[in-house]
């Protein structure tokens, strides 16, 4: 495989994320080890860039999350009063995944459900 020589541990979909076979087929050409060694929790860090990848990893205590909070409009990023400090950010206080913190957001959610 073209990637063997970067010795990466691990890549993103190099086929579709529920096709297993495949995967444990490329698992098995590419010779750096990819499930040998196992993943622990903090190995773990979802994207998605928004408050309910924070309140997953916060739950299930991966090791982070990727955030690109511009990229996806009001469902991207964190509460309104979320401090990123040093590249890391803390769960807020607020109960459940914390849509509430996030004012355009919430909004939209309420709006949705006012009729319901």
């Amino acid at each position: 495989m073209a990637l063997a020589p970067f010795r990466l541990r691990w890549f993103e979909e190099p086929t579709d994320p529920l096709d297993y076979e495949l995967l444990a087929e490329v698992a098995g050409e590419y010779a750096p080890p990819l499930e040998r060694r196992g993943w622990g929790r903090k190995s773990v860090l979802p994207h998605g860039g928004n408050q309910m990848t924070l309140a997953i990893v916060g739950g299930f205590g991966l090791g982070g999350c990727e955030a690109y909070p511009s990229v996806f409009g009001v469902f991207a990023g964190f509460g309104d009063d979320a401090k990123i400090e040093d590249g890391f950010i803390r769960l807020p206080d607020r109960p459940g995944i914390g849509f509430e913190g996030q004012r355009r957001l919430y909004e939209i959610m309420r709006r949705l459900t006012d009729g319901a």
